[in-house]
């Protein structure tokens, strides 16, 4: 019914393999591949500064039948009390759903980027947000965040 992935150990360039590109006949390789050279653009722009000491959400989805139910929020809480253990901060690259949901639990917006594949009218606007605790601006932390 949904999925998650809080991530701390991150790979440096935050590239994640093809997952099969290759085989799916439902994906467009274009805009896959634009995707992924934006995303890892954008985590290196405003989230590398964090170094490891981050949990990155790579991914929360949930089932349209069960949206609006908490299932999102449970997830995310249990992500924040795993950065509270570490001290770290946690950070997203979200879409447009997903930024009205991490703002509502605490989540700053540094920054935001569009995706669109050349010569194509179609385009995604991505939203980059990190959530600091109070473990992580204690510690050894970069606090600084990018801005526009």
């Amino acid at each position: 019914m949904h999925d998650t992935r809080f991530d701390p150990a991150l790979p440096a360039n935050h590239q994640r393999p093809d997952e099969g590109l290759e085989e799916r006949r439902d994906a467009n390789k274009t805009h896959f591949v634009e995707f992924g050279k934006a995303m890892a653009r954008g985590f290196d722009d405003y989230f590398a500064c964090y170094g490891k000491e981050q949990i990155h959400l790579w991914l929360l989805a949930t089932h349209p039948d069960f949206r609006r139910r908490g299932a999102g929020t449970m997830l995310c809480n249990w992500g924040t009390e795993k950065a509270i253990e570490k001290g770290w901060v946690l950070t997203v690259l979200a879409s447009p759903m997903g930024n009205k949901l991490y703002q509502e639990l605490g989540y700053k917006l540094v920054g935001q980027f569009t995706i669109r594949a050349d010569h194509e009218d179609e385009s995604l606007e991505i939203y980059c947000l990190v959530k600091k605790t109070k473990e992580s601006e204690q510690g050894n932390v970069i606090v600084d965040t990018p801005t526009l």
